[in-house]
């Protein structure tokens, strides 16, 4: 027998860590408010709060491959309750825009691939500024390397993103995207709703998404006959077999914002990117390449201009959504989603972010957590010159205290 210690693995209960996390978070959303430029969302129940995780089958704590929730998912006339997706639909509009490029390049023999091409056309870039701020498309002059749509996040990005997804043979766009949605999930596409009252409200609420698109169409034109630009030429909003109108992209871009998600439909769909592209019937929806793209695309962009500041306190791809959806991924390990509608000042799920910093405490996660809290092993090399070293640390001290006080000398001297 080896009487080497072995370490025990502690086995999580991740159905007591949510209900914990559920208890002690239900209605603590501050001075967080719905939003309230768009009058549906603002009349929603603000104590709505859901959560739901799915392991990865595999996963580093051994945790069941099957979908664990926590929250009220009807209500007293058992009525299904559920939020609209918003701008979480961009995560899985920007899956399918990549798989569309990818067919048409093919085809047409271009040597690029989708993700060739929504790097260079859209962009991977963060942005300081609000996610429809005009006034960003201001300093934009084609010398900065950036293409005009910035990321695919932002919604000038997000809707450019749709119009890439042009009708094939008999499938409209709506119905390319919502069968995309399916796929993600893993369910028929007749289980699909859609909130029409959502849909009307925001169509009426249109006028800075379409000055954010006009926006677009214009530099891209202007600057398409340029010689000396810094980014890949194309024309946005040209309604031919590449890209579709504005008022074609608006009304499908409004429309996926529009469906309506719970957290446990959420999840489903986040599945396929924790699994590496691949739904949890099985099925492949996007390459690993895609994934992976689409997985950092989130990093940058998936929380608005508090990405940085989230990815630096979680380390993990998040994206939010103004109706108080929010999905995380744990690549290779699990999903994660929560809807709660009291927004914080970015516009974020304020009790969404609470929820992943709690779970990942428990759990004991970040990407870049990786510390050696005991003596470092020294590699054989460096043992073998440990000699040769100490003999010339003498040295190598004298002359490094006299280059600082030369240093030092010529500092006086500039003062």
């Amino acid at each position: 027998m080896s009487d080497k210690k072995t370490k025990k693995k502690i086995k999580l209960d991740l159905q007591d860590i949510l209900n914990d996390i559920h208890k002690n978070l239900k209605g603590k959303y501050g001075n967080a408010k719905n939003a309230s430029y768009i009058p549906i969302l603002k009349k929603m129940d603000p104590n709505i709060f859901q959560i739901s995780v799915f392991p990865v089958k595999g996963n580093k704590w051994g945790l069941p491959n099957k979908v664990f929730s926590v929250g009220e998912f009807t209500d007293s006339e058992n009525k299904n309750i559920q939020v609209t997706i918003q701008s979480v639909s961009k995560v899985f509009n920007l899956g399918l825009a990549i798989k569309v490029r990818n067919a048409k390049n093919k085809k047409r023999r271009t040597g690029k691939t989708g993700v060739d091409d929504i790097s260079e056309l859209i962009g991977t870039e963060e942005s300081f500024m609000g996610f429809n701020d005009l006034t960003l498309y201001n300093i934009l002059d084609g010398t900065q390397g950036v293409p005009f749509t910035i990321n695919p996040y932002i919604n000038a990005g997000a809707i450019a993103v749709v119009s890439f997804i042009t009708p094939k043979g008999n499938q409209s766009t709506i119905s390319q995207l919502i069968r995309n949605f399916d796929n993600f999930a893993g369910n028929d596409y007749r289980n699909q709703e859609l909130s029409l009252s959502t849909f009307n409200n925001e169509m009426g609420w249109i006028k800075t998404n379409r000055k954010l698109s006009l926006k677009l169409k214009h530099l891209s034109e202007k600057f398409y006959k340029e010689k000396n630009i810094n980014i890949r030429k194309f024309k946005y909003f040209q309604d031919n077999e590449d890209t579709l109108s504005i008022k074609s992209a608006l009304a499908n871009y409004t429309s996926m914002c529009s469906m309506l998600v719970n957290s446990k439909k959420l999840v489903n769909m986040s599945y396929t990117l924790a699994n590496g592209g691949v739904n949890c019937r099985g099925k492949r929806v996007l390459s690993c390449e895609e994934n992976r793209f689409v997985l950092s695309s989130m990093t940058f962009g998936g929380m608005y201009n508090a990405s940085g500041a989230w990815h630096q306190k979680v380390g993990i791809p998040m994206k939010s959504g103004v109706g108080g959806a929010l999905i995380a991924i744990i690549p290779g390990q699990m999903a994660i989603s929560i809807v709660s509608p009291p927004l914080d000042k970015f516009g974020n799920s304020e009790i969404g972010t609470q929820v992943i910093l709690h779970l990942l405490d428990k759990l004991k996660f970040h990407t870049y957590d990786y510390c050696k809290s005991k003596s470092l092993a020294v590699p054989r090399l460096l043992r073998n010159s440990k000699k040769r070293m100490t003999k010339n640390k003498s040295k190598l001290e004298l002359l490094s205290e006299s280059n600082i006080k030369k240093i030092e000398d010529s500092i006086e001297r500039i003062k």
